[in-house]
């Protein structure tokens, strides 16, 4: 997660000391799993027609509910997500630079089943979801990341909802002294 923020900041740890000069959304996509089947053509290509929107601290990026109409591809910032659960809101997990938002949209044009919340200023890069189906259709690879990636996040989800607190132990201040 750390070494995901720092790239995020374009600090890098460059082992050969080659650094070649790339934008920063062709640089996310390099770091986003789902992609990495792709030639560097169609990496290019997708990283030009991406766009960047910028959401401050508690602004709601997807709700549960919404259909969007774009891939989202975190490039800064932490993502809270919450699911439904019977008591009201339960945070399932929170994602960072290089996670994807979205997928059921792309996928099957369901809506999403949890909400996404900024947790810190975020910049978020949207793929048109016309162009995010174009890459699934010559690359079966990122159909089948783009399922288990779903299939992972419903596990996710179930499992955040099932999961009940620990009850907390009382003690004194002295607790340990008395055992």
């Amino acid at each position: 997660l750390a070494h995901r923020h720092l790239e995020a900041a374009g600090i890098s740890r460059q082992l050969d000391g080659v650094i070649e000069p790339a934008s920063r959304a062709r640089t996310l996509i390099n770091e986003v799993k789902i992609f990495r089947s792709l030639a560097d053509e169609e990496r290019e290509r997708l990283a030009q027609a991406m766009t960047a929107q910028q959401y401050a601290a508690g602004q709601v990026v997807l709700g549960a509910g919404d259909i969007p109409e774009s891939l989202l591809v975190i490039a800064t910032g932490v993502i809270s997500v919450t699911i439904a659960g019977e008591d009201g809101p339960v945070e399932a997990g929170r994602m960072g630079p290089g996670e994807v938002m979205g997928e059921q949209s792309v996928l099957d044009d369901t809506p999403s089943e949890a909400s996404f919340t900024a947790l810190t200023s975020c910049i978020i890069y949207r793929i048109d979801k016309s162009l995010t189906r174009e890459c699934m259709q010559q690359r079966t690879e990122v159909t089948q990341a783009l399922h288990k990636l779903q299939a992972v996040r419903e596990q996710s989800s179930r499992l955040a909802l099932m999961a009940k607190p620990s009850p907390i132990k009382k003690g004194g201040f002295l607790g340990w002294l008395k055992r």
